[in-house]
């Protein structure tokens, strides 16, 4: 890291983090980690994973990988998780101070993480990245640690006139039965799901998504609402369908 300079935290894929880790156990670590042995990601995946790189100490200012990195690649099993410990205890020495991690809230993580970065969407990202760098270094994630935990939104807020009826602040109107009765089934069917955990296998986190979805469709009378906050489908940096979580249909 350039004296003086300061990196954000990484908030790229997780998955496409580990995959470029794969690409040098396979090709070997270059001389310099830069553009050029990236060329099958987008720009910003490239700059991305550029940013994750320094700020976990990977490499130096100049972009040379580090002697952890060297030997993160060249160790197997438990020796890399050790040295990927390490690393990750290095690079956040906030979360892993009397085993915070494993009992802190999410807002209390977006807390430490709102002092490096400022925008809502970026935090999030930034405490999905540390629950899986946290869990493929052994440490145990608190439950309470989620992505979108305490961070559910709504576009119009609801008021109460004299006659007690519901109505929406906002101009899209008052709020009809139908519409209400679709969010509380919904939130009957979601009870029956398991807390969601970011540490979930990919292909687990896909079942709990798809089986959330289809929740809505039928709490919905056979119609996905118009946008899902708990399933908002995005591409991600590199073109990978990622979606973001949250989990109450907006109203």
């Amino acid at each position: 890291m350039a004296p003086g300079r300061k990196w954000s935290p990484p908030y790229l894929s997780y998955q496409t983090f580990r995959t470029f880790l794969g690409s040098l156990e396979v090709n070997g670590v270059p001389h310099r980690i830069d553009r050029s042995v990236m060329f099958s990601k987008s720009g910003s995946t490239q700059k991305l994973l550029l940013g994750a790189f320094r700020y976990l100490g990977l490499v130096n200012h100049k972009d040379f990988p580090t002697d952890e990195l060297k030997a993160l690649i060249g160790a197997e099993g438990t020796d890399r998780r050790s040295i990927w410990r390490r690393i990750v205890v290095k690079a956040y020495p906030a979360f892993f101070n009397s085993k915070f991690l494993e009992t802190a809230t999410f807002d209390e993580v977006a807390e430490i993480f709102s002092k490096e970065v400022s925008s809502k969407n970026t935090i999030r990202k930034c405490v999905t990245f540390l629950c899986y760098a946290a869990k493929d270094a052994g440490f145990k994630v608190s439950p309470n640690v989620k992505p979108y935990a305490g961070m559910r939104s709504s576009t119009a807020q609801i008021s109460h006139a004299r006659d007690g009826k519901p109505r929406r602040s906002s101009a899209k109107g008052r709020v009809d039965s139908k519409s209400e009765h679709t969010s509380s089934s919904f939130k009957l069917l979601l009870d029956k799901f398991p807390s969601f955990d970011p540490t979930w296998p990919p292909e687990v986190i896909n079942n709990w998504l798809s089986g959330v979805e289809g929740a809505a469709i039928i709490a919905g009378d056979g119609k996905a609402p118009a946008r899902l906050s708990g399933l908002e489908n995005s591409q991600g940096e590199d073109g990978e369908d990622e979606r973001q979580l949250s989990l109450w249909p907006a109203t």
